[in-house]
């Protein structure tokens, strides 16, 4: 197949949308597959793909008016140049669609995919322009539950879960390794307000004796900075960007991994950390509860009381919960790339087949 994927962002600018596009891109490469990504930030994954403009157009306020006009200038594009695909693949939100169905027919695509990375606010945005922009739509993926659930709900198209995968160098031999410090809580997420990172830090203020590591970067590294500072927090440390090799190894060196945020598909973080053998701890967002179990492989907690967090917490050191991480690390083998890519890949080629 011949595919054209339209995001704004790739690798190295952070981000899960932007790993799976990059993994995604890779994979299907691999397959065979005739792949070009139109981007405006970030950097090339081959050299097929196409810096469409190097102005900040995910930066404009509001936000959509930027992605809208990058669709537009991709428009344009494709409507001079007259590139044919097979598959117009979209990543984004509702504002990503504007000129879907336009740059498909220019294209001359068969069909037109459209994979949502996060949760769906219902607002009216979501009520009526997000119903009409999807009737447009062959195939919507969603790498979250919840905001599956709520797609079907207004639309009739086809829509399939599938989170991002897992690179494979994540996974070794489960070992169950003694570990000789302090219980280690590790956070990976980008430091921007959906990850409720303040939360973290309440928690870690009641656990004087547990470290508390978080991986990222983002916007609200300074004001989490100020705070450790003025509030004297001392068992939280902020890790700044860390590559994939550094995260891994800070994963096994962890006891557990904790997510507190409002917001989310499927985190990544999550079935990476799964993959090194955590059990997990993490908010009631994106549907996570369909693949962390209370009890069996982690815990999942339907509110942001830090009391709650605390209870759990508790619970988790009381016994080392060997047990959960070793049916992580198998159950993590479910979301590995190959997997996710041949998913999305053979729906995407019966649906063109089907045309």
């Amino acid at each position: 197949m011949k595919i054209l994927r339209i995001y704004t962002r790739l690798p190295p600018m952070p981000g899960g949308m932007e790993k799976h596009i990059y993994n995604l891109t890779l994979e299907q490469i691999k397959l065979g597959h005739d792949v070009r990504v139109y981007f405006n930030k970030g950097s090339k994954i081959t050299k097929n793909d196409v810096q469409i403009s190097t102005l900040p157009l995910d930066s404009t306020n509001p936000r959509f008016t930027g992605i809208i006009l990058f669709h537009f200038f991709i428009l344009i594009r494709i409507f001079l140049k007259r590139e044919n695909y097979d598959i117009v693949h979209i990543h984004g939100d509702w504002s990503s669609l504007v000129f879907a169905k336009l740059i498909q027919h220019f294209s001359s695509a068969k069909a037109l995919v459209f994979s949502v990375h996060d949760d769906i606010n219902e607002t009216f945005v979501y009520n009526h322009v997000l119903s009409i922009l999807l009737k447009q739509v062959d195939i919507v993926f969603s790498t979250g539950y919840k905001a599956a659930n709520k797609i079907k709900k207004i639309v009739k198209t086809s829509i399939f879960v599938q989170p991002s995968g897992i690179n494979e160098f994540f996974f070794k031999p489960y070992t169950k390794i003694k570990k000789n410090h302090k219980f280690q809580v590790i956070t990976v997420a980008n430091l921007i307000p959906k990850k409720n990172l303040n939360l973290v830090l309440d928690i870690a203020k009641e656990f004087k004796y547990i470290n508390f590591i978080i991986v990222g970067e983002g916007s609200e590294k300074k004001k989490l900075q100020n705070r450790l500072k003025n509030e004297s927090i001392k068992n939280v440390k902020l890790l700044g960007f860390k590559s994939a090799t550094h995260i891994k190894e800070l994963l096994f060196q962890s006891d557990l991994f904790l997510l507190t945020s409002t917001k989310e598909g499927t985190p990544t973080a999550i079935l990476e950390a799964m993959a090194c053998g955590l059990p997990i701890v993490t908010s009631k967002v994106g549907g996570i509860e369909n693949i962390i179990k209370n009890g069996i492989n982690g815990f999942v907690i339907d509110s942001y009381l830090k009391q709650d967090y605390i209870y759990v917490l508790i619970k988790c050191q009381a016994y080392f919960l060997e047990n959960i991480g070793e049916q992580n690390f198998h159950h993590s083998k479910n979301y590995t790339w190959g997997k996710a890519t041949s998913n999305i890949t053979d729906k995407c080629k019966l649906l063109i087949k089907g045309k």
